[in-house]
């Protein structure tokens, strides 16, 4: 039916306008980020306990009687700076990452099964689809507390709204 309609009678696809599909997973852009994020979170962690390694080794010779006020004496300012900046946007991207994986899930189906013919696929079953509602998932799911980013000056250089900026991620839907 549809090699008739569009293939032979030249019909037009109805598709939605690009600014409804702006938000949506049918926006190849946002799924192609969502997975070049999930990247550079796994990137960022590997490099992030790269420093972390050094970081132990220097505070290995202090035990546990350094003080906070010494930590970036004892790390330098490269390597404490460093350090806060790759952790921060871990943990903030990750955070991102997360939420939009979840949304993935949950919305992904709806999409895939619009663009589906189900006729042909009943056999194999129907698109799968995705609920977690246990209260450790969901507890997880929760955005993580922004640090005190007026502290970042002291150890970044970065100002406040800046540091803020920075690791602060928008959603699709911002």
């Amino acid at each position: 039916m549809w090699k008739i309609k569009h293939r032979i009678l030249r019909m037009k696809i109805k598709t939605p306008p690009s600014e409804e599909l702006r938000g949506t997973w049918r926006n190849s852009v946002r799924v192609g980020a969502m997975f070049g994020n999930y990247n550079e979170a796994m990137g960022l962690l590997r490099y992030r306990n790269e420093l972390n390694e050094q970081v132990k080794d220097k505070f290995s010779k202090y035990g546990d009687v350094l003080t906070l006020e010494h930590v970036q004496i004892t790390l330098g300012k490269k390597l404490c700076g460093g350090f806060i900046d790759i952790t921060e946007t871990s943990i903030a991207l990750i955070d991102h990452v997360m939420v939009e994986l979840y949304h993935f899930l949950l919305e992904f189906p709806i999409v895939a099964e619009s663009n589906i013919e189900l006729s042909r696929v009943r056999e194999w079953g129907g698109v799968p689809t995705y609920e977690n509602k246990q209260e450790a998932f969901l507890k997880c799911m929760e955005p993580i507390k922004q640090p005190n980013f007026k502290k970042f000056f002291a150890y970044t250089g970065m100002s406040e709204q800046e540091a803020r900026d920075k690791y602060t991620f928008k959603s699709w839907f911002d």
